[in-house]
């Protein structure tokens, strides 16, 4: 498999130093519109963010290589990892943290300390060594990668017609990863409920991750569950009062995707004749049943609260917290959401600038394919205030069902839940993300699981990925669909499906190439 991304292939990323330095790297052949396009847009959000190469030099005059990234944590707080060399799982140098005061970065720690000002990131360690470094943008040799011949282009820039928004329409969803947006945090969600009569009916759940349901106050259903919405995961019978009927849903976020559904079905066959309040709280509102009647029974009248957390609690810890909403409804800030049946043809993706961004859901190619070779590249937005994995997050699923993450999780770790991670599976073998707002490349060799004659699955699938054209997994096998996956383990060809996580991502020069079978 090596062989067939020779053509590929050149070398480690291009570096490209702002100013020539003894030691520094040497500049490699590289469309300058890459450099410049980066350039351009770190500068223009935080010129200290990203990449610095230089020197370290010892009292008695002797040097070594030295490396910086530097992290932008917003209200003018910054982290700086220092690496005796970039794309290495070696241990760090030291990890420095300061803030800024005007057009300085101040940053120390661990017997460092130094600044970064006018292009420069200058400073002293313990001892009397002393560094300087230079800014650096590293370039991805892939960017631009034109297709090769019989390969089937998914986005060139112009169009989005080789796109669709994943399965049916999401009649009822409530997004709440696009009301509220983050992780480990939970929301609530209120609606008023007009009943002709006493009756009973079935009450249907779904929710991304946990969910309790209080109606008319009185708790009725709780599930302390990490899992995908889907509709009617959960089903009880209510009964409902004659007249309004308050609900009143908390829904617990553990990490990716955050939404919810709620349904009211008759329990029998007599038709339930109920109506959404258009007011949260306004007695005379007749409310309506257009949106009930359009959405299949869906609730489609909320109001949420949130997000609510606690200080280094997950998702799941929330369950079982007493937040404000439960409390004291009246006294709560409560904002107008709703949820409403899309237009199963309108890609709500925005065009612009020759790439495609992130909005209204995750989107799957019409295309679909078995063996093949996928050349994406993407952006992930500038979000210093964001956390884990509310900061610039996506995912790209071969198949709709196994995916290869997207994160801004520049100068992390690289664990399986960040960039170029699969998820619960295999953790990259370098943590190759860019710095936000900085193009990036993904070069897959992808495999689909193979199947007998009876249907029976003989062998997992496969991915070999280059991030920013460095080998990052090599066949690693994947036991089955990964979490988020929009489309089940089947012998059939499935498109290529890319995640609508709340964060504006952005997507160019999207291509793939089909192989023959190996079977």
């Amino acid at each position: 498999m090596r062989n067939m991304y020779a053509c590929l292939r050149h070398g480690l990323w291009v570096t490209i130093a702002l100013a020539c330095m003894s030691g520094a790297l040497q500049a490699a052949p590289v469309c300058s519109c890459y450099f410049q396009e980066a350039q351009s847009a770190i500068e223009a959000a935080d010129a200290a963010m990203g990449d610095w190469w230089g020197a370290r030099t010892a009292a008695g005059g002797t040097t070594e290589r030295l490396a910086a990234q530097v992290i932008v944590l917003g209200d003018d707080q910054y982290r700086a990892n220092l690496l005796s060399r970039f794309d290495s799982r070696e241990p760090l140098v030291a990890v420095l943290e300061g803030r800024r005061d005007g057009s300085t970065v101040h940053l120390a720690g661990q017997g460092w300390q130094g600044t970064i000002e006018d292009g420069r990131f200058t400073g002293t360690a313990s001892g009397g060594d002393r560094f300087e470094l230079n800014k650096v943008y590293r370039i991805s040799p892939t960017l631009g990668l034109p297709a090769p011949p019989r390969a089937v282009i998914l986005f060139d820039g112009s169009n989005m017609d080789q796109w669709e928004h994943v399965g049916q329409p999401q009649v009822g969803l409530i997004d709440l990863a696009r009301l509220i947006g983050g992780d480990n945090q939970a929301a609530y969600l209120y609606g008023r409920v007009w009943s002709p009569r006493a009756q009973r009916a079935r009450l249907e759940l779904g929710s991304d991750d946990g969910i309790k349901v209080w109606l008319n106050e009185m708790l009725i259903h709780a599930n302390d569950v990490a899992r995908a919405a889907q509709p009617g995961q959960d089903q009880l019978d209510v009964q409902l009062r004659s007249g309004w009927n308050a609900l009143l849903c908390k829904i617990t976020n553990g990490g990716g995707d955050w939404a919810a559904y709620v349904r009211l079905v008759p329990a029998d066959d007599r038709p339930l004749g109920l109506r959404e309040a258009r007011d949260r709280l306004d007695p005379a509102d007749a409310g309506t049943d257009q949106g009930l009647k359009a959405n299949q029974g869906y609730l489609t009248a909320w109001w949420v609260a949130g997000p609510y957390r606690q200080s280094a609690e997950d998702g799941a810890s929330l369950f079982d917290a007493v937040f404000a909403p439960e409390r004291d409804p009246a006294g709560v800030e409560w904002k107008p959401a709703g949820s409403r049946t899309p237009d199963p043809q309108a890609i709500r993706w925005i065009l612009a600038d020759g790439a495609m961004q992130v909005a209204g859901g995750g989107i799957i190619s019409k295309p679909k394919f078995q063996d093949c070779r996928l050349h994406l590249e993407f952006c992930c937005p500038f979000q210093p205030q964001a956390r884990g994995q509310g900061r610039g997050n996506s995912g790209l699923y071969h198949q709709g069902r196994y995916e290869v993450q997207i994160l801004d999780s520049y100068s992390l770790e690289g664990r399986d839940n960040e960039c170029g991670g699969i998820y619960q599976v295999a953790s990259p073998r370098v943590n190759m993300c860019a710095p936000p707002l900085q193009w990036q490349t993904y070069d897959v060799l992808f495999f689909a699981a193979r199947y007998d004659d009876q249907g029976q699955k003989t062998a997992p699938a496969r991915l070999t990925v280059y991030h920013n054209d460095v080998l990052i997994h090599e066949n690693q096998e994947i036991p089955g669909p990964t979490t988020g996956a929009v489309r089940g383990e089947s012998p059939q060809p499935e498109g290529i499906h890319l995640q609508d996580h709340g964060n504006p991502v952005r997507f160019r020069n999207i291509w793939v190439l089909p192989l023959a079978s190996t079977d």
